[in-house]
């Protein structure tokens, strides 16, 4: 299992939970994700398959335009 961890600073409502998990959800490989709202933070583990970019385009296309990968 891999873990990512990104920062999404459009993030600041708790609807926006919703919207980012339910985007993140239909990424291949995903297991499980862990939204702070407050942080402006997502964690995803996923299974090694799933590539960082597609959680970041899956977030985009949720309407949240600035996703960073955090180290």
């Amino acid at each position: 299992m891999v873990v990512e961890q990104l920062y999404v600073p459009d993030m600041t409502e708790p609807h926006c939970l919703l919207a980012i998990e339910q985007a993140i959800k239909r990424v291949p490989g995903v297991q499980t994700i862990q939204i702070n709202v407050s942080a402006q933070t997502v964690r995803v583990l996923h299974d090694g398959r799933t590539n960082v970019s597609w959680l970041i385009e899956a977030i985009q296309r949720a309407g949240y335009c600035d996703v960073a990968v955090l180290a």
